[in-house]
């Protein structure tokens, strides 16, 4: 994943080992198994990788949903 045609939705499907079909903008770690912290810091670090932002770490906290992501990076300026 090198650039920002990877849609959210596929990244997130890929870091988290689920399909992306069965996430909507309100997953969160409270209902999908594998995004416990090690995966947190995995889909930050692949945000970061794939849309080439870097987040603070007031902006890592509060990323807790797929929408919350989608948000943050709209706000860096990502089309996603």
């Amino acid at each position: 994943m090198s650039n920002s045609i990877v849609r959210l939705e596929d990244l997130f499907g890929a870091v988290l080992d689920v399909s992306p079909a069965s996430l909507t903008d309100t997953s969160s770690p409270a209902d999908v198994k594998t995004w416990d912290s090690f995966g947190h810091i995995s889909l930050i670090a692949a945000m970061e990788e794939t849309y080439g932002v870097a987040f603070k770490t007031t902006e890592i906290q509060a990323t807790q949903s797929r929408g919350a992501a989608r948000r943050l990076l709209r706000q860096k300026g990502v089309t996603v």
